[in-house]
């Protein structure tokens, strides 16, 4: 059974493990994101949707930190995280309509109308 002082020093590098784990994930996403908010505002055609989709790519991200492999591509899993949930967000799209005709459905600004980088 661990005595008092080693789970002390147990729970403090656990903590510096996640702090490092957390800076690494930052890192690795401010390197990618101009990258995926292109990726995304061609996926969906609106700014909007784009910074939605980025927003829950980063989530997903985070959230299952524990299957990526370091030894591959971070850009590619994360393009293929933003192409799965532009998926969903197509479907959650077509839902808004009812036997073809639109539901309150707003078109918002176009990503090509922004200025590029400033997604």
């Amino acid at each position: 059974m661990k005595n008092y002082k080693s789970f002390k020093r147990d729970a403090k590098r656990n903590a510096g493990q996640t702090a490092s784990r957390e800076k690494t994930i930052e890192k690795l996403i401010d390197e990618n994101r101009e990258r995926a908010s292109a990726f995304a505002c061609n996926l969906t055609k609106s700014l909007d949707e784009a910074r939605d989709l980025v927003q829950e790519a980063n989530f997903r991200v985070l959230r299952s930190w524990n299957q990526y492999d370091p030894l591959r591509s971070f850009s590619a899993w994360y393009l293929t995280i933003i192409t799965a949930i532009s998926g969903y967000f197509q479907t959650a799209k077509t839902a808004h309509f009812k036997n073809g005709v639109p539901r309150n459905i707003a078109i918002s600004n176009s990503c090509a109308d922004d200025t590029p980088g400033t997604v």
